[in-house]
């Protein structure tokens, strides 16, 4: 069954958004490849930041939303056990020095470059606010598409630990 729902696509729009924006940019990009996740992960959500107009007309089945927001959670647990607590050592290749000016960088690209430091747990907490959004949105369009029939999230053993992927230990 193809799930064809503004609200999805809304939601996947945001998080297309605050990812490519605020997560995976050009200042925390060198600490994220570091990230020991699958390729498959990363592909999934490249999937859904680089191909939603695709799936905008086709639709997505249940299982392919399910597998992009596993890859997603896993990503946040990653950026939260890997990358968060090493930042500036990963940003820095070793060295303490991340904030120091390469030839050719602007002051505005510093400013940019603490800034996105700085703000990256606030942004893996808003991605993950997002992500779970979508989650519940799915579930509860996948119970509704199948009233009388075990709903798809049931079936899909990964999505029990989805939970502590999003989660904040704090």
């Amino acid at each position: 069954m193809l799930v064809k729902d503004g609200k999805v696509y809304e939601l996947i729009d945001k998080i297309k958004t605050h990812y490519t924006n605020n997560i995976y940019n050009r200042y925390m990009r060198k600490a994220l490849i570091t990230m020991q996740i699958p390729q498959s992960t990363w592909d999934l959500i490249d999937s859904m930041s680089e191909r939603a107009e695709f799936y905008k007309v086709q639709g997505y089945q249940f299982d392919e939303l399910y597998e992009r927001i596993i890859a997603a959670a896993q990503f946040i647990f990653h950026a939260r056990k890997e990358v968060m607590p090493n930042m500036r050592h990963l940003l820095s290749g070793g060295a303490d020095t991340f904030f120091t000016r390469s030839a050719g960088e602007s002051g505005a690209d510093r400013v940019l470059a603490e800034m996105a430091l700085k703000n990256f747990p606030v942004n893996i907490k808003i991605f993950s606010d997002l992500v779970n959004e979508l989650y519940f949105h799915v579930v509860e369009l996948d119970r509704a598409a199948h009233k009388n029939k075990q709903p798809i999230f049931e079936k899909i053993p990964e999505l029990k630990n989805l939970g502590q992927y999003l989660v904040t230990e704090e």
